[in-house]
């Protein structure tokens, strides 16, 4: 487990979401964000300790996501974000 958050807590350091640099080839972005959203996946999946519990959290409305389905958020970088601070959060036991 603690792989995992590693590798989201080194992403996060040292990529910004919000920073929109032109790539030369735009396959890199989608490529990178792909790769992110697995390590998100799996990081819920150890968070959650069960892959339907977390699966259907993401399905669901979420209060500190303001109303939104964290699902809907994962086709951004910054969705994405938010959905791993979130999981980070409950991952520490901060009822979110």
């Amino acid at each position: 487990m603690k792989q995992v958050k590693t590798e989201m807590s080194e992403w996060f350091l040292t990529h910004d979401p919000f920073q929109n640099t032109p790539s030369d080839n735009p396959e890199d972005a989608e490529t990178e964000r792909m790769n992110v959203l697995s390590l998100t996946y799996r990081y819920g999946i150890e968070v959650f300790d069960d892959k339907d519990i977390f699966e259907r959290w993401l399905r669901n409305p979420n209060r500190a996501l303001g109303g939104k389905v964290p699902l809907c958020l994962l086709d951004t970088m910054a969705g994405i974000k938010e959905v791993v601070t979130i999981i980070g959060r409950l991952d520490h036991g901060i009822y979110s």
